[in-house]
């Protein structure tokens, strides 16, 4: 998870469960922390510690069930531009090619087409899929499929970038890779 200059994160006494057989379970308790503008943070559980629900609930895909998240001062209800989640697994649209996928969010956005693929373009090559920019999702593997997302989160240039262990499904070799470029993209283009 990370900032950018804009992206100042205060989370004020969270707290979030879930009904599990009848049973409520807390994975989140008053959770409090301030996520300043240019810092990266990492959060380390077990399974199951809420780490994916509180990466979830700041990207405003899931509510609290009390307490709350601002961004800038402003309260997060629902997503928002200045936020990209990069999932533990690439969730990337079938039907559309690497470079409609990366392409997608911008034009979204109303960004011209042509710029959208150019902005594409260039992040399908940072991730080093230049070559399969005409595949469709099926016809990549695992860890290709990873970099699509990777590269579609980093299109929209976000504020703040949340990551879910992306690099999980990624080979040894490509996983060092990535890293390096993620923390030199995080460096250069001040995101948090």
């Amino acid at each position: 998870m990370s900032s950018t200059s804009g992206g100042q994160v205060s989370i004020r006494d969270l707290s979030k469960s879930f009904s599990i057989g009848g049973r409520s379970l807390a994975v989140l308790r008053t959770l409090n922390l301030d996520i300043r503008s240019g810092e990266c943070l990492v959060i380390v559980g077990a399974s199951g510690s809420g780490k994916t629900t509180l990466l979830r609930i700041l990207a405003g895909l899931e509510a609290a069930d009390s307490g709350g998240v601002a961004i800038n001062g402003k309260p997060v209800h629902g997503v928002g531009a200045e936020r990209a989640v990069i999932f533990q697994e690439p969730r990337l649209l079938p039907w559309l090619t690497v470079l409609g996928n990366v392409a997608f969010g911008l034009e979204v956005r109303g960004v011209p087409k042509a710029e959208a693929e150019k902005r594409a373009r260039f992040y399908i090559a940072l991730v080093g899929l230049a070559e399969f920019s005409d595949a469709f999702p099926r016809q990549l593997s695992g860890g290709m499929a990873q970099r699509v997302g990777i590269a579609r989160a980093l299109t929209v240039q976000p504020e703040i970038l949340l990551l879910d262990e992306p690099l999980g499904a990624l080979d040894a070799m490509t996983k060092i890779g990535m890293q390096e470029e993620l923390a030199r993209i995080w460096s250069e283009e001040n995101v948090t």
